[in-house]
């Protein structure tokens, strides 16, 4: 005491497990107080070790906590959205999310999660039914993943898998293809890091073959649609309607092509002529100005 026996302290050594304190009083005659009696525990602890592996939660996390040896506890793990618990591994083994163990010294515990979510993957480019005049087109697409894309593949009309490029981390990717004349089908699918794999996108559209057509008239009509000049595509179905001017009639078409009919039907090819003929049907006009009717002359 330092304080006459107001307060007093007394310093021990503990055994592991419940210890029981006694203490009594005596004053100058030598009576004694009633012994008071305090039992506390001595907790033996240890540092606990806790991890994840992937993306997700424990709870309680006892991970650095200072646990009691011989005491019993559970953590239980919980895989973040797009993942799937796998097991715990370390001091102990087991496939459930929930892990109960004794305390001791040394432990270590690790919670695995693995991400289970599929890639994304979109074809930006080409569109579907689009029609396309050279035979060099690059495919675009967009692919994501909740936690990273490794690759994206691509293929044309049931050609083997070609890995594409990207410039962002696949935010955006291209593919440098050589179409067929007619259909074409672009493939494509994206993997994450982990082998998870997307949904193939599919895409159809057209190369189209195209030349120039060459329509003349001769005489005087018009052509309905006019398609001097234009390009058109090779092999597919076109007609062009003439209809002549008034005071002309129309004879028929040749070139390429000949028929007595106005409306001209064809399947375009390269280095077709058609012209449109027109005559002139219309009687001249004449008129006798002198002499007049019933006119009287002299000479």
């Amino acid at each position: 005491t330092a304080n006459n026996w107001s307060n007093w302290t007394a310093q021990v050594t503990l055994v592991p497990g419940t210890n029981t304190i006694q203490a009594y009083a005596m004053d100058t005659v030598g009576n004694f107080s009633t012994t008071n009696k305090a039992s506390l525990v001595y907790i033996l602890s240890a540092p606990l070790t806790v991890s994840t592996n992937g993306n997700g939660t424990i709870s309680p996390n006892y991970n650095g906590a200072l646990l009691q040896i011989g005491a019993n506890y559970s953590m239980t793990a919980t895989a973040s959205a797009g993942f799937g618990f796998t097991g715990w591994t370390g001091s102990s083994t087991t496939n459930g999310a929930t892990l109960k163990f004794v305390m001791a010294s040394n432990l270590t515990f690790t919670a695995n999660f693995v991400d289970t979510a599929r890639p994304t993957n979109g074809i930006s480019s080409p569109t579907a039914n689009q029609h396309w005049s050279n035979a060099v087109f690059t495919v675009s697409g967009k692919a994501r993943d909740n936690v990273a894309v490794a690759n994206v593949f691509y293929s044309l009309n049931g050609s083997a898998w070609t890995a594409a490029s990207t410039a962002n981390n696949w935010t955006n990717w291209t593919a440098g293809v050589a179409l067929v004349p007619g259909t074409n089908v672009v493939k494509a699918y994206a993997a994450d890091t982990i082998g998870n794999l997307s949904v193939t996108s599919s895409v159809s559209f057209v190369y189209v073959l195209s030349a120039v057509l060459t329509v003349n008239t001769n005489g005087n009509g018009t052509i309905s649609p006019n398609y001097n000049g234009a390009l058109l595509q090779i092999g597919a179905n076109y007609s062009i309607t003439a209809k002549a001017a008034t005071g002309f009639g129309f004879t028929g078409w040749t070139g390429s092509s000949t028929t007595n009919g106005a409306t001209l039907k064809f399947l375009m090819a390269s280095n077709l002529t058609f012209t449109a003929n027109f005559v002139d049907t219309a009687r001249p006009t004449n008129g006798i100005s002198s002499p007049t009717a019933n006119q009287h002359w002299s000479n």
